[in-house]
C-alpha cells in the first residue's frame, strides 16, 4: 500500500519552482526578444520573430488517440465563450437509393441552431 502524498512538501517544491523561474525571468526575456548576448543582428533577429509569429499564429492540441496536431488559431473562439456541440444528427434523405452517392443531413448544436450538409458515401 502506497503513502499518501505528501501536500506541504508539493506546496514548497512549487514554490521553489515559481521562484526559481520569476528570479531567471529576466534572463528569459532577454533570450526571447533577442537583447544583450542574444542578439544576433537585424537579418537574424528578422527571421526570429517571423518564426514566433508563425507559432502565435497556431495552436498545438493533443486528441483523445495521444496525437499532437497544430490548427491555425482562427478556427478557435480563443476568449473562453461556450461552444456549441453536435446534440442531434437526422439523414433526410433515402439511405438505400443505390443512383447517389451522397445523403442530406441535418445537425443541430446545442445552442439550437441547425446545419445542413451533404455526406458523400462510398459506393459499395
Amino acid at each position: 500500500m502506497s503513502e499518501p502524498p505528501d501536500e506541504t512538501a508539493d506546496a514548497r517544491l512549487v514554490e521553489q519552482q515559481i521562484s526559481y523561474y520569476r528570479a531567471r525571468a529576466p534572463e528569459y526575456d532577454e533570450w526571447f526578444f533577442r537583447q544583450g548576448c542574444h542578439d544576433r543582428g537585424e537579418d537574424w533577429n528578422r527571421i526570429w520573430f517571423s518564426e514566433v509569429e508563425e507559432v502565435r499564429e497556431e495552436l498545438s492540441l493533443r486528441g483523445d488517440n495521444g496525437r499532437t496536431r497544430w490548427f491555425p488559431a482562427h478556427c478557435f473562439d480563443l476568449i473562453g465563450g461556450s461552444v456549441p456541440v453536435l446534440s442531434r444528427v437526422a439523414i433526410l434523405d433515402e439511405i438505400d437509393d443505390t443512383q447517389r452517392d451522397f445523403v442530406e443531413v441535418e445537425v443541430e448544436l446545442s445552442d439550437g441552431s441547425r446545419r445542413c450538409c451533404w455526406v458523400r458515401c462510398p459506393k459499395h
